[in-house]
Order: C-alpha cells, then sequence, then structure tokens
C-alpha cells in the first residue's frame, strides 16, 4: 500500500467583515463621480481587472487589505473621499 500525507492547515480568507466592508465602499463609489456609470457589480468587476485580481475570495486577510486601501487610493486620486463606517 502507498504512503498518504495528510496536510491541516487553516486558511485565512478574507473575514465576512472585510467583505462587508468592501462592498460599502463599492456601493458607495457607485454613487460618486467619476465612477457614478458604472453598477456596483461591474464597478467590482472593473477594479479587480484594474489591480489583477481574479477573485477577491481567493484573498486572504492581508492580500484583501491592501486590495481595499488601493481601492480607496484609486478612489482618493480621482477626487472621491470614501467615507464608510460600519
Amino acid at each position: 500500500s502507498g504512503e498518504v500525507m495528510i496536510t491541516i492547515e487553516e486558511v485565512r480568507n478574507r473575514t465576512q467583515k472585510q467583505n462587508n466592508y468592501y462592498r460599502k465602499i463599492i456601493r458607495e463609489l457607485a454613487k460618486r463621480h467619476p465612477f457614478d456609470g458604472y453598477t456596483a457589480a461591474e464597478l467590482h468587476e472593473a477594479m479587480k481587472q484594474s489591480f489583477e485580481i481574479t477573485s477577491t475570495k481567493d484573498l486572504n486577510k492581508e492580500e484583501f487589505s491592501e486590495y481595499i486601501y488601493n481601492v480607496i487610493k484609486l478612489a482618493n486620486e480621482n477626487n472621491v473621499q470614501v467615507r464608510v463606517t460600519d
């Protein structure tokens, strides 16, 4: 019989709180110029493309935090201040 190796490791995907915060940001941006030509879903896809992200579901906590930071930075560079609270 062959040997079998089982590896157990913690999955550190983004948290629900991070995802909720990100979705609030995207919904807020979709209301503001120059992003107001997009639906929230379209803006989400455009942001993923901008930052070469295939799927935000696959990002870990640190990667998703960096992605959110980059989305906020892009908004600020377009004179849109992000003010989203929990």
